[in-house]
């Protein structure tokens, strides 16, 4: 007599868990092929789910991308959270050396240099975004306006024209990064960075 030998059950995995491999895969897909490029069949063949069960986790492509623009957000801001504290710290209490306005920004460059591909997908997804009726668009414009409005509160005590500095030197972080990047990550990023901010930062 043959006994039948029992189906094999497919572990369930945490949703939470879940989410956030299904967030990495696509950060290496984006990447990749950029938002244009992407969808979401080869984004389930590389979870190993159907595209129901990513469409599960993220009712669209476009909540994908937003909910994982938000987490890479969120881990870049924790990274940077000391430094940014130290600079708020230095504003409240009459003004921002600097000597704290480089290590900032060079914080952002090692963030950068860290995690290509993370840079990668922000940078693809930044330039792809600008029309307003991309589904970044407006997280784009958010971040970019909280960026420039903290390096003007910085810039402030220390030139006559701030918000030009400002520009300036969010201008360098995303122009070395995308030679860096095209460049085949040829040359220290982070390095140049800190030559251009000796050039538009100077002294401590």
């Amino acid at each position: 007599m043959m006994v039948a030998e029992p189906k094999a059950t497919r572990k369930r995995v945490d949703p939470r868990l879940r989410r956030a491999l299904i967030m990495e895969e696509a950060v290496s897909l984006i990447g990749e092929c950029g938002y244009n490029g992407f969808n979401l069949h080869d984004l389930a063949r590389r979870c190993g789910l159907s595209n129901g069960g990513v469409l599960y986790h993220f009712p669209s492509k476009e909540h994908l991308f937003l909910a994982m623009l938000e987490s890479l957000h969120q881990q870049q801001e924790a990274h940077l959270q000391p430094l940014v504290d130290q600079l708020q710290s230095e504003l409240a209490t009459g003004g921002v050396s600097r000597s704290t306005l480089r290590q900032l920004l060079r914080g952002i460059a090692v963030a950068g240099q860290d995690r290509p591909a993370v840079a990668q997908v922000f940078l693809t997804l930044k330039v792809e975004s600008s029309h307003p009726g991309h589904p970044a668009y407006d997280y784009f414009q958010r971040v970019d306006r909280q960026t420039r409005d903290l390096l003007l509160s910085a810039c402030s005590g220390l030139v006559a024209e701030p918000l030009r500095l400002a520009r300036q030197l969010q201008a360098v972080l995303d122009g070395l990064l995308v030679v860096w990047l095209r460049e085949e990550k040829g040359f220290d990023f982070v390095a140049e960075v800190d030559a251009a901010l000796e050039t538009l930062l100077p002294g401590g």
